[in-house]
């Protein structure tokens, strides 16, 4: 008589981490120390996993990312209040402002991109 799959699967799992999973006494079996250690980690790798999967698809929806702002002392007065509504609509992107003194921003330089003085990057 062959062993049911799962206690294939159960055996073969204890050959590959070597150490016994549960202990078997009959028909019942009891759960090792390094079973409940397996367990504990594999639920905290699909909580990550399931995290990842969100938040890939958060940055790619653009609801997920950093905003870094270069401004100087010449730029926009209403920026705070913009970036306040900013920060509000999309909570998780992180906005930061440098400082810089720069007159003459650059119209564009790889990533970066000026408006109006400000320089951008996303």
């Amino acid at each position: 008589m062959s062993q049911p799959p799962l206690s294939q699967q159960l055996k073969a799992m204890e050959e590959e981490i070597g150490a016994k999973l549960v202990e078997r006494s009959g028909k019942f079996l009891e759960v090792t120390e390094a079973g409940k250690t397996l367990y504990k980690n594999a639920l905290q790798i699909i909580q990550l996993m399931e995290k990842t999967e969100t938040e890939v698809k958060e940055v790619g929806k653009g609801v997920y990312g950093r905003l870094t702002i270069g401004v100087n002392t010449f730029s926009f007065r209403g920026l705070p209040h913009i970036l306040e509504q900013f920060q509000r609509q999309f909570p998780k992107i992180t906005c930061q402002r440098t400082p810089t003194e720069n007159l003459a921003v650059p119209v564009s330089v790889g990533a970066w991109v000026s408006y109006s003085g400000l320089l951008v990057q996303c």
